[in-house]
């Protein structure tokens, strides 16, 4: 079967009855239906378009490529806090660290036209609910430009670790498919976690 460059430089059979036409490499303009080169149908187009938008969804967004604001993603679980701004930002890590028991912070930088983000969304809900010493912060990317950008988060979705107020632990980008970092994260610095580290013999 001959390939798509082989088209281009005009290594093709036509059948001369036929009313198509194409230009060859010798610039000679041929007359005919192409019989031994296939150009992708609709159908393969189609297939093709719906696995590359499946790989995007799941793949963390770069936010200077982003121009849609959107309200953000809404969640009704106690756990799980919205805020807008530095002040309020600042408030819930405080918060977090005197609350009882103390929490571990996870921010969560999203957004809604981020696909990946809106899968990972229900995980993060998942975790709160089953996990009493975790709080989720969510902070939306359209809402919050200038303290993304203040905090270095150039992917969506990103999150930052917080434990005792404002010490960062850790930051990193996750999709659903590495959203063990996440948990990962959690099972490591969580203040049960962090405690019993502590205590264990040197």
């Amino acid at each position: 079967m001959q390939t798509l460059a082989n088209c281009q430089r005009g290594n093709v059979r036509w059948d001369a009855d036929a009313s198509t036409s194409a230009r060859g490499s010798s610039g000679a303009l041929f007359r005919g239906r192409l019989a031994s080169c296939r150009l992708p149908t609709l159908g393969h187009r189609r297939r093709i378009g719906r696995i590359v938008r499946a790989i995007a969804e799941d793949s963390p967004r770069d936010v200077a490529t982003a121009t849609t604001a959107a309200s953000p993603l809404a969640s009704p679980s106690p756990s799980v806090v919205e805020v807008v701004g530095l002040e309020q930002f600042l408030q819930a890590l405080e918060e977090s660290s005197a609350a009882n028991p103390p929490q571990l912070v996870i921010a969560d930088f999203h957004a809604t036209w981020c696909a990946a983000c809106r899968k990972v969304h229900p995980m993060l809900e998942e975790l709160a609910a089953e996990r009493a010493d975790v709080t989720i912060v969510k902070i939306a990317y359209d809402q919050n430009k200038e303290l993304c950008r203040s905090l270095g988060v150039k992917k969506l979705p990103f999150f930052h670790v917080y434990r005792g107020g404002r010490e960062r632990l850790e930051s990193f980008s996750a999709s659903k498919k590495t959203f063990h970092r996440v948990l990962n994260a959690v099972a490591i610095h969580a203040p049960a976690a962090a405690a019993a580290k502590e205590e264990s013999p040197k």
